[in-house]
């Protein structure tokens, strides 16, 4: 019996997860006015990175001000916890924006942001201690995600801290991203970790 309600218990969380990330998403942060570059609009909004990512990493560093703006309207808050590396084509949603953030730190040489969550980690499970191991928890500040290198698997921010960080992405572009001095960066750990 005790069982049976802990999966109720697990169904109605994950339910309510996915509903809080979904509703989020539909509603949507609030979108920034980016300058005009029709080419850089119709790629970010496509699955750009899912064949390689250098030519459109190029086309992002020819005008990055605009890129940047449009990358940061590309992002949403995602309601996985964990994709595990071979899966990664599976959650085309959250990959996009992964890769979006991956081409922001890129042309802002590695810029990236971390915010406070509420929520607890724990060792419950597996997918819980790798999230925790791999967010690394200071101070309750975690990044919108992180790469357990060896095998590409990501682990991704609570809700509130993903909600936080696009804020923070909003907030820098609106108060710098026009006037930011946009050197790419090319060491992998800089934007892909």
């Amino acid at each position: 019996m005790m069982r049976r309600h802990s999966r109720i218990f697990f169904l109605l969380a994950s339910l309510l997860v996915l509903f809080t990330a979904n509703a989020y998403a539909a509603a949507g942060p609030e979108k920034l006015s980016c300058p005009k570059n029709d080419k850089i609009s119709a790629v970010v909004r496509q699955s750009w990175h899912e064949e390689g990512y250098e030519s459109s990493f190029a086309l992002f560093r020819s005008d990055p001000a605009t890129a940047a703006c449009y990358l940061i309207d590309e992002l949403q808050v995602v309601p996985e916890k964990w994709i595990r590396g071979g899966d990664q084509k599976n959650h085309p949603k959250t990959m996009h924006v992964v890769w979006s953030l991956r081409a922001l730190r890129h042309i802002t040489g590695g810029l990236s942001f971390k915010d406070k969550t509420k929520y607890r980690f724990n060792d419950s499970n597996e997918i819980e201690a790798n999230r925790r191991q791999f967010l690394r928890p200071e101070n309750n500040e975690v990044p919108f995600f992180a790469v357990w290198m060896s095998r590409d698997s990501l682990a991704i921010a609570p809700l509130d801290a993903q909600e936080n960080i696009i804020g923070k992405w909003i907030e820098w572009y609106r108060n710098t991203g026009a006037r930011y001095r946009y050197v790419p960066s090319e060491d992998v750990d800089d934007w892909y970790f």
